[in-house]
């Protein structure tokens, strides 16, 4: 009889376990756009990088005002020496920025089946963690935002990383090589100003190496947001003071093809 008992038992505890994973798999992935509508607070988002060159730029500006911002690596999507690209990435983590993941090689996900993606994320993290001594990353934002659902709950849910999107695009990687400073930074006050709403939260995708190239862009963002009495906060930060599963708020991605929509 005891056998019996502990083989039901079993049976039953194999069939909970199942439903649970599924449950899991298929649950909401965890993934934002906004910190949330009715709150002064503004994360700055970096992407491409680490760049050796241009992020000392993007630092110094950010150190002018005591900012602290999110980087999105990518280290083979630029071609640069490896070993000056970790030093960068050790030194964002020193001076108090949230250094997170965007695939190794910046590739187009739709295209990748589960287990490549599993591939790109392992070996993004590892390069993460060896360039900074430990620092696992649990933010992921998909290359130019493409991401399937599929593909979405099992980065989340599988992985455990939360989807990080944004709701203010500054398109400064346009191919359009004039574009000034101002430019790019009168074109993120009108999309902020149109599409999210002075009150409500922000969440600005910029690029180390634009950014860098164009001195003052990231200076002029931060004075304007002070302006505004906004307060600065990494992705963590932002997300965390939603405390919800999913978290959008006012505007949010350029929905073109594919292009992953909390």
């Amino acid at each position: 009889h005891r056998s019996s008992l502990t083989m039901v038992t079993l049976i039953v505890w194999l069939w909970f376990s199942t439903f649970a994973f599924e449950v899991v798999i298929a649950a909401e992935p965890r993934a934002f756009s906004s910190c949330g509508n009715g709150r002064r607070v503004v994360a700055l988002t970096f992407d491409d990088g680490p760049d050796p060159k241009y992020d000392n730029i993007v630092m110094a500006e950010l150190r002018e005002f005591n900012v602290k911002a999110t980087f999105f690596t990518a280290p083979g999507s630029r071609g640069y020496d490896n070993g000056a690209m970790c030093r960068m990435a050790s030194k964002l983590r020193e001076e108090g920025h949230q250094l997170e993941m965007h695939t190794i090689d910046h590739g187009h996900l739709p295209k990748m089946t589960l287990k490549q993606i599993d591939k790109e994320m392992r070996q993004s993290k590892e390069w993460v963690k060896n360039c900074t001594g430990g620092h696992e990353p649990k933010y992921f934002r998909p290359p130019y935002g493409e991401l399937l659902p599929k593909q979405a709950r099992h980065i989340s849910n599988k992985l455990g990383q939360i989807i990080s999107m944004w709701n203010v695009e500054s398109d400064d990687a346009d191919d359009d090589t004039k574009l000034t400073s101002d430019a790019i930074v009168q074109r993120v006050i009108e999309r902020f100003e149109k599409n999210v709403g002075v009150g409500n939260s922000a969440v600005i995708l910029m690029h180390d190496f634009y950014a860098g190239l164009r001195p003052t862009v990231v200076r002029k963002v931060i004075k304007y947001f002070k302006s505004l009495k906004y307060s600065f906060v990494t992705v963590d930060q932002c997300y965390g003071r939603c405390r919800q599963r999913v978290c959008k708020g006012s505007g949010g991605p350029t929905p073109y093809e594919d292009v992953y929509v909390p």
